[in-house]
């Protein structure tokens, strides 16, 4: 029973409303709401009328015009999937051994999966976002951002992976360490007209900040060191630099 109710809850969230549009929409009883989307679950649709009052409709009992209308307007439920990968670069020869300067390559593996049993026609475009943690400080680093373009057919899924990032730690002559650490990732999943459809992350904060980070990705895109944000704007902040020799530092 617990297991059911999770799936139920799981389902909400990623079925939240896809649309905000209110139009009319007939069952092939004949009855009509003027109503907007709300959520889909177990091949029913829920619509919310102008007087606030939701009404259940089977996704089959819906007039021929509005199933063509949900499978190519209506985004269908979707799993989303991520694996964090990395690999460790071996330390250069000019180092020392007692410099304990590490530099990891670190990407990500993303998988979208439809549940719903319903087609769904139009394009789909998934991004990918890594982000990382100053070691010393408090603000954040956008690693690497990384886009597909898909089709979800019926019991099919999507699978891409970033292109991969660099984070470095080293320490200074003053024994403090510098440099990033990974943090999390957020997923962004947008319909064929642009609008935010499903989001995935493990860091809330960012959940609705899709657009700042894209922002910030496309001005910064010469390098990391151009992509260091605070967590309050989302915006570019200044790079935490070593005291010493600048040659460190890419």
């Amino acid at each position: 029973m617990k297991r059911l109710f999770n799936f139920y809850l799981f389902c909400m969230i990623l079925c939240g409303s896809a649309l905000a549009e209110v139009r009319i929409w007939k069952d092939r009883a004949g009855n009509e709401y003027e109503a907007e989307f709300v959520r889909e679950l177990f091949d029913k649709i829920t619509l919310r009328d102008v007087d606030g009052k939701e009404h259940q409709v089977g996704v089959e009992e819906l007039s021929d015009h509005d199933q063509k209308y949900i499978r190519v307007m209506v985004p269908p439920v979707m799993e989303i999937e991520f694996h964090r990968n990395f690999h460790i670069k071996p330390k250069p020869v000019e180092l020392s051994d007692d410099d304990n300067d590490t530099v990891t390559i670190l990407w990500g593996d993303v998988r979208i999966t439809k549940i719903s049993n319903r087609p769904f026609t139009s394009g789909l475009h998934a991004e990918l976002f890594l982000i990382a943690k100053e070691v010393a400080g408090d603000n954040y680093v956008l690693i690497d951002r990384t886009e597909s373009d898909f089709l979800l057919e019926q019991d099919k899924a999507h699978q891409f992976k970033t292109k991969g990032g660099e984070i470095r730690i080293y320490t200074e002559y003053t024994r403090e360490r510098r440099g990033e650490e990974y943090l999390g990732y957020l997923v962004a999943i947008s319909d064929a007209r642009g609008n935010i459809v499903r989001v995935k992350t493990n860091i809330d904060w960012l959940a609705d900040k899709v657009e700042n980070l894209r922002e910030l990705y496309t001005r910064g895109a010469a390098s990391m060191y151009s992509r260091h944000f605070d967590k309050e704007t989302v915006q570019k902040a200044e790079v935490p630099r070593p005291r010493y020799y600048p040659s460190r530092i890419r």
